[in-house]
């Protein structure tokens, strides 16, 4: 790959996201959040983060034809993709979430473990979006995701996860809360994601996210409010690098979101938000 993609396909990209986070639970419980709610907390414009995909698989074998978006939530990101020429498959273990995103034409939704999936057929790109591969905490169903993955995957095809890496990085995060808010048919969402702990005596740190409903002119405090705590693993550069090569993956790249660039980073220095981008070894 390029040690630097073009501007234009990723700067806009890093201005929207550095401080923006998307998740789904494919946990087996499935989040508290109404899909509604969800959809407009984290309904920026999803392009960049489209054209950044796109940018990774031209880089890697040509424009993916067939998507595969595990933990796709509400499907923000998959009803972006081109619908004349990109077949947009996404699974989600929360029945809410696919419920909601079902009512978008030209989806193909399963609700499904991201652990422990069978579409039988392959894609040319899979991929988590903003730390939806850290739900996953336990070494089991990680192991089980990649083996999915693998027979999944189509062998020029590529798997990108975006997600934070590193202990020291998340304890930066401790007390630093990030806020946004964004609002659509005069409906306004206020959002929350903040890094609770992280303890150094084990592989999860607590997080948690709040959203708060406001209609226009009312005051802050009277809008309806949710809020989630959740338990996301804390992963070390070398540590995810090895569990794709359990699998059979090379990584082709670690990438931080550096403003404006993608800058390549060996897994000694890649910390904090990463880009990490897979293919088949064989």
């Amino acid at each position: 790959m390029n040690d630097v993609p073009p501007r234009r396909a990723v700067g806009t990209l890093f201005r929207v996201r550095v401080q923006f986070y998307v998740m789904t639970d494919p946990s087996g419980h499935g989040t508290r959040i109404p899909p509604e709610i969800y959809d407009l907390g984290f309904g920026w414009d999803p392009q960049p983060e489209i054209e950044l995909l796109q940018l990774l698989s031209r880089e890697a074998y040509g424009q993916p034809e067939a998507v595969l978006e595990l933990g796709c939530g509400t499907a923000r990101l998959l009803r972006a993709f081109p619908p004349k020429s990109t077949i947009r498959v996404g699974i989600d273990l929360d029945r809410d979430m696919i419920d909601y995103a079902r009512q978008f034409d030209g989806l193909e939704l399963h609700e499904a473990d991201m652990s422990d999936f069978c579409l039988q057929r392959r894609f040319d790109l899979i991929f988590c979006s903003a730390n939806t591969l850290r739900w996953l905490s336990a070494d089991a169903p990680l192991r089980r995701m990649w083996q999915c993955i693998r027979e999944h995957l189509a062998p020029h095809g590529i798997f990108v996860a975006d997600l934070e890496l590193g202990r020291a990085h998340l304890n930066s995060q401790v007390g630093h809360p990030s806020r946004w808010e964004i609002s659509r048919d005069g409906r306004v969402v206020e959002s929350r994601w903040e890094v609770l702990s992280v303890p150094s005596d084990e592989d999860c740190c607590t997080t948690e996210w709040a959203f708060t409903l406001h209609s226009p002119g009312a005051p802050m405090v009277t809008g309806r409010s949710w809020s989630e705590q959740f338990p996301l693993r804390i992963y070390e550069p070398a540590e995810l690098v090895h569990h794709a090569a359990e699998a059979g993956f090379a990584c082709c790249g670690l990438y931080e979101n550096r403003l404006p660039y993608l800058l390549p980073r060996p897994p000694e220095i890649a910390h904090g938000r990463i880009v990490a981008v897979f293919q088949n070894a064989n």
